[in-house]
């Protein structure tokens, strides 16, 4: 079959590259020829900027405002990996690109407060091409927020519904009625074996946030002393860390996660990608991400509180240990259930409701 994924794979973060090579990945060696559906939003390109100058004052840190932009270009650059479509300027033109499926995400593409959303992300406009969604979010909205009549009219047209979280979940049935079905996020169904490049760095802390991390400082570079480690720092310029790449590349960033000790982090694919390699963390809260990172926790079977900054690192670890063998144990039942949905999802003769 001919897939298209329509989702924001030109988002220029590390989470949306990840989460779109995934997908695209796992339906390719399902056997499907795959295209990104190449729609953009408009003013993609301010966002993006936007979103990666997280320097206050970014004109009186020229140095640090131009590897903000080197890391924008890298992101770009991920875009060698995809097959993309024809520019689409509009949902009915989806319609003309011969797809047998869309898939709807992931990533985040149901938040309709997003800078990035338009209601394309929901189907509006693609009217002859079969639609599923495939594990979208929609963050921290309002499960009670009511979507538009055009988007609650297009969802109903999809064959298939999943979702990656409660939240979204919630959302769905309070608009659309559709109890829809929780999935792992395609990151976690692909190993990413193919993805490597020339990393130096060893026995360190991996920092990967977004929020203020100067409050857990102290802590941190206590807990480095004591156990010989350096502080590393990816994404994110930081002035106490023993090296920030500031412009990692997707790759680097990638296997950043594979070599570390620890991993301090804020991020749901921070989350995910600590998972996946095995990596004991610490979870620092951020509002926008907390649902679904609590959402992803309660998969795989951890219980682990948010980090404050105000106890000793130690602490926070021995307070309760990950046991790997039995979060991967968990884990594997998971993704075993959202790969079957997924081809199930697919398949021409099955969709949500039932047989056509």
């Amino acid at each position: 079959m001919k897939i298209g994924i329509l989702t924001w794979y030109y988002g220029a973060n590390y989470g949306a590259k990840a989460q779109a090579y995934a997908l695209n990945q796992v339906v390719s060696h399902l056997g499907h020829t795959v295209q990104m559906v190449n729609y953009k939003t408009n003013g993609f390109e301010k966002v993006n900027i936007g979103t990666n100058l997280n320097v206050e004052r970014a004109k009186h840190h020229p140095v640090l405002y131009l590897k903000c932009l080197w890391r924008v270009k890298n992101f770009w650059e991920v875009n060698k990996y995809f097959n993309e479509s024809i520019v689409i300027r509009k949902g009915e033109d989806v319609d003309s690109l011969g797809l047998d499926c869309v898939i709807f995400g992931s990533d985040a593409i149901f938040n309709v407060n997003h800078k990035l959303f338009e209601k394309i992300y929901m189907g509006v406009g693609i009217k002859k091409t079969k639609k599923v969604s495939y594990a979208p979010s929609c963050e921290d909205l309002n499960p009670n927020y009511k979507l538009s009549k055009e988007c609650i009219d297009s969802l109903r047209q999809f064959s298939n519904v999943s979702v990656r979280d409660e939240n979204t979940k919630r959302l769905l049935k309070n608009n659309v009625g559709i109890d829809a079905v929780e999935v792992l996020d395609p990151t976690l169904l692909y190993d990413f074996v193919d993805i490597s490049t020339r990393w130096d760095e060893k026995d360190y802390i991996l920092i990967y946030t977004f929020s203020d991390w100067s409050i857990y400082q102290k802590q941190i570079q206590l807990f480095a002393k004591d156990h010989g480690l350096k502080i590393i720092a990816v994404g994110r310029y930081c002035k106490w860390a023993y090296r920030s790449y500031t412009a990692a590349s997707f790759e680097q960033w990638i296997c950043s996660f594979r070599k570390a000790t620890y991993v301090l982090t804020d991020s749901f694919h921070g989350t995910v990608f600590s998972i996946k390699n095995n990596k004991q963390m610490i979870l620092c809260s951020r509002p926008d991400k907390r649902a679904k990172i609590e959402s992803l926790l309660n998969d795989a079977r951890i219980q682990r509180k948010f980090y404050d900054g105000k106890e000793s690192i130690e602490t926070y670890l021995q307070a309760v240990t990950i046991d790997y063998q039995e979060v991967n144990q968990s884990m594997k039942k998971l993704v075993d259930f959202s790969m079957a949905y997924l081809q199930k999802s697919l398949a021409d003769n099955v969709d949500y409701y039932g047989e056509h």
